[in-house]
């Protein structure tokens, strides 16, 4: 790693930490009454068994996605351990939280496929793959949100319906263009073939005739990849269910909060609908984390349902757990593989 890659990553981190920071004080701020001690109070009285569940549900996220990694990369016969998934999946998650845009998330998890012996081009294929049924998945979601609670979505604000409908928009030209990574193999070697020619022109590499022969070679590696990948649809159909357990275990953090605090059955469905619109609302801000704004929309649909004071508890709980709480856990699981790595490199030199 550089030095200009590893400040880059501190201060994203130390970005990210400042909009927790911020992100929790804009939240406490709309309760006048809220303390540190009724926040403890509050949980040392949630029932246990809901409670447990949402910690089962925030470790669903980080699991489902090990499993869709995992089942993509064995389609195409490369045989990787539960554990190892696990570092692609938290290394996605981790660093797709203190980066814009989730920019850091994929590569991340690129770099310890790649460590493991997958081919690059494989990684390329299998990572777009996974973000092509991701994206799906949140669509599926919010799509089926909108048919059986529209009435919850018309008492958002102005604002958070902006935000929403932006985000519906965002995730399907992703999923548009995702799939047209995937299909449209010759459009993609013509723009890096252009683009190689132009830095060879700027000066700014050499080799440009050979560059592109090996652009040319894994894109040949490239299409096999996926076409066989293609070939495998009950790989693609489960990849798809792993992807949408994945975001309904997250989404389900909330409800299981929401009934561990005393919540309503009645209300437990309205509940689970708000968290998915937020999902929508947040998914493609370009704030690491999406942090303030998953927290405004999730505020503005639940202050319909229950008082401001219980609202903005509930916001804090189900967000602790559900992204705070996930983060750093991912991210212990990457520093565990990358010691792992060091150690196996050591053991081989």
């Amino acid at each position: 790693m550089s030095n200009m890659d590893r400040k880059k990553k501190i201060f994203w981190s130390f970005l990210a930490l400042a909009l927790a920071g911020l992100s929790v004080w804009a939240v406490v701020s709309q309760s006048k009454e809220l303390s540190m001690k009724q926040m403890l109070e509050m949980v040392g009285h949630s029932d246990p068994i809901w409670f447990v569940l949402g910690i089962a549900c925030m470790f669903g996220f980080i699991y489902f996605e090990a499993q869709a990694i995992l089942c993509i990369i064995r389609s195409i016969d490369y045989s990787r351990q539960q554990s190892r998934g696990l570092v692609y999946s938290a290394s996605d998650i981790y660093f797709s939280a203190i980066t814009p845009s989730a920019t850091g998330g994929q590569p991340a998890s690129a770099y310890f496929m790649m460590k493991d012996g997958i081919p690059g081009v494989t990684v390329t294929a299998v990572l777009i793959v996974n973000l092509v049924m991701y994206t799906f998945a949140i669509l599926t979601i919010g799509v089926v949100c909108v048919a059986v609670r529209s009435g919850l979505f018309m008492r958002f604000s102005l604002l958070s319906k902006i935000l929403i409908l932006f985000g519906f928009a965002a995730l399907t030209v992703l999923a548009v263009m995702f799939i047209l990574l995937l299909r449209r193999r010759k459009r993609i070697y013509s723009i890096g073939k252009w683009g190689i020619s132009l830095l060879g022109k700027l000066h700014i590499i050499r080799n440009v005739e050979k560059r592109q022969r090996n652009l040319a070679r894994k894109m040949i590696d490239y299409k096999n990849c996926v076409d066989m990948m293609y070939g495998k649809r009950m790989m693609l159909v489960k990849v798809f269910f792993l992807n949408l357990a994945q975001r309904a275990s997250q989404i389900t953090v909330t409800l299981m909060m929401y009934m561990a605090t005393g919540g309503s059955a009645a209300k437990a469905s309205d509940v689970w609908a708000t968290q998915s619109f937020t999902v929508i609302g947040s998914n493609c801000i370009p704030i690491p984390g999406a942090m303030g704004v998953s927290d405004y929309l999730l505020l503005d649909g639940l202050r319909d349902m229950m008082s401001n004071d219980m609202a903005v508890k509930l916001e804090l709980l189900s967000r602790s757990l559900s992204f705070y709480s996930c983060v750093i856990i991912s991210g212990i699981i990457v520093i565990a593989g990358y010691a792992t790595d060091k150690r196996r490199r050591r053991s081989k030199s």
